[in-house]
């Protein structure tokens, strides 16, 4: 497996339907996983969705070139 990183973009597998094939943006690598959040535009502001999830359920996709200042999950 493709070492995973903060800043990180992967895809989420299809277990979870609501965030079936989501990408997301990683904000903390845990032993177990990562911790990200997946914008979602469709809402009157653009939110973003928290999301907890193992290495075996995403792949890694690419770097995000940005990252909100606000998007730091500690948990």
């Amino acid at each position: 497996m493709t070492e995973i990183a903060v800043g990180d973009i992967v895809q989420i597998d299809s277990t979870d339907p609501a965030f079936a094939y989501c990408a997301l943006t990683v904000t903390a690598v845990r032993p177990w996983g990562v911790i990200g959040f997946v914008q979602i535009p469709d809402r009157p502001r653009s939110v973003q969705a928290f999301y907890r999830v193992q290495f075996a359920r995403v792949r890694r996709i690419g770097t995000a070139e940005w990252l909100p200042c606000d998007a730091q999950e500690t948990s």
